[in-house]
């Protein structure tokens, strides 16, 4: 971590962005400069009047061994109240350290006061992590064992492994029985309440999905045993996407689970989907 202060960009913090990224971007030592993207592939970035920050990749190789490093670099430049100048912070660290070194990162720049005590407030980059390598796999036979968040799941023998997709952020455990097909989603995506997580896997799914209704005529969603639920249809109602919703860890992550199935087979193979769910081990 490095702090330094300079008036060569007057008081101009995205000026300061930039001009060190530029910087960066040509140093010798450094190859494959590029701004990280968010899961919406757009650059991780914010600026404000006197406020700017960056997040990049890069791989950096060492002048004298010629070994090269993968690095992930946080970038921020502040306006210095009252003075032609701005403050620029610079946090690096390996991929797979980024998340806790940013964290402290972050810790040390929140003490930082200017002359006569006076502080910004600052708009912290830890929702957006940065997509780093992730482990190619989290299986080992019929045990899935969740690299980022910690559960595990012990696969039924009737269920097979279609697809599995992992990020630092966000895993995809895809299973079908022949019949249905099952997707567990760990993410820290969404971090609100549980009947809020039906809406946002609801609007991420690859269907036009209607909620469905019960047989009293009311929309069939709510909370149960395994938190909160929703039950769609798609396919002019021929087709079902179940969604429940559970915390992983309040307020940080949650695990969706989503059934697809024919909407006639829902109820039969309702009790194959809570099978699922009910051998899911939270850490």
């Amino acid at each position: 971590m490095t702090i330094w202060t300079w008036n060569g960009y007057g008081d101009d913090p995205v000026a300061c962005l930039d001009g060190e990224a530029a910087h960066y971007a040509e140093d010798p030592t450094v190859k494959d400069w590029i701004s990280a993207e968010d899961a919406n592939g757009d650059p991780i970035r914010n600026e404000s009047g006197d406020y700017a920050y960056g997040i990049f990749t890069l791989t950096y190789i060492d002048p004298e061994t010629e070994e090269e490093t993968d690095l992930v670099d946080y970038i921020e430049c502040r306006t210095i109240p009252g003075e032609d100048a701005t403050m620029a912070i610079l946090g690096s660290s390996t991929p797979e350290q980024y998340n806790d070194h940013l964290d402290a990162v972050l810790d040390v720049a929140d003490t930082i006061t200017f002359e006569g005590g006076e502080t910004q407030e600052v708009d912290e980059p830890v929702d957006e992590p940065v997509e780093t390598d992730a482990p190619e796999t989290g299986l080992s036979g019929s045990l899935f064992s969740s690299p980022s968040f910690g559960f595990t799941l012990e696969i039924p023998s009737q269920w097979r492994v279609e697809d599995e997709r992992l990020s630092r952020d966000d895993e995809q455990l895809v299973l079908s029985n022949g019949t249905s097909d099952v997707m567990i989603r760990a993410t820290d995506e969404y971090s609100g309440d549980l009947a809020g997580c039906i809406d946002f896997a609801a609007a991420e799914a690859p269907y036009d999905l209607e909620l469905a209704e019960t047989a009293e005529g009311g929309p069939f969603r709510g909370e149960g045993q395994n938190g909160a639920y929703g039950n769609f249809l798609y396919d002019d109602g021929n087709e079902a996407y179940f969604i429940s919703c559970q915390y992983i860890e309040e307020g940080e992550s949650v695990l969706i689970v989503t059934q697809d199935v024919a909407a006639e087979d829902l109820a039969s193979e309702r009790k194959f989907r809570i099978d699922l769910q009910d051998a899911i081990q939270m850490p």
